[in-house]
């Protein structure tokens, strides 16, 4: 199979050629799948964020709004990768301790693409061995939901003890995290 280059997957995007769009999949699919079944989904949940990566891709060519600055694997994987971070949170399966980045960007370069994965893999790994009071806490906490009403569905007696209980959950969320020999390496490699 021949690789096309990205101004010319750009182009074929943009006049909706088929034969560009079977490309697409064929060639970076298996990865965004390997990513969203690595990260709490389905090959269905992996489709229609494809999907909808490259309608989203589609709009932005036609407004002429879309300049890459790195591969066109790097930035479509940088907007799946975004449609789910997104997607998991309407689910509270997971909270956004990093604060991701409000607009789908582009990595730099596909170096720091990899560290933020390894970041968030991290991170995901270690939410998961905390209480399922201290989960909920954070997940209704980190989407400013009020504390009385975080108190009302996690059965706190007031927002005061949610409060606590917040601070007590994210301690111990940095500790286990920063007791992890990845975060020293990922820490490492950053300096």
């Amino acid at each position: 199979m021949v690789k096309l280059k990205a101004e010319e997957i750009l182009l074929g995007i943009k006049v909706q050629d088929n034969k560009v769009l079977n490309y697409v999949y064929d060639e970076f699919f298996l990865n965004i799948n390997s990513f969203v079944l690595n990260n709490s989904g389905n090959k269905s949940d992996a489709e229609d964020i494809f999907q909808e990566a490259i309608i989203i891709i589609f709009r932005k060519i036609k407004n002429e709004q879309l300049t890459l600055t790195c591969s066109f694997y790097t930035y479509l994987f940088s907007v799946c990768k975004k449609l789910w971070l997104k997607q998991l949170e309407k689910k509270q399966e997971l909270i956004d301790i990093t604060n991701l980045e409000n607009e789908i960007t582009e990595p730099d370069n596909e170096v720091e693409l990899f560290k933020k994965n390894e970041k968030f893999r991290l991170y995901q790994k270690h939410f998961k061995k905390l209480t399922k009071t201290c989960q909920k806490v954070l997940q209704l906490t980190i989407k400013n939901i009020p504390l009385i009403i975080v108190a009302k569905k996690t059965g706190f007696k007031n927002a005061e003890s949610v409060k606590r209980r917040k601070y007590k959950c994210k301690k111990q969320l940095i500790r286990i995290i920063r007791s992890d020999p990845t975060y020293r390496k990922i820490i490492n490699d950053n300096k």
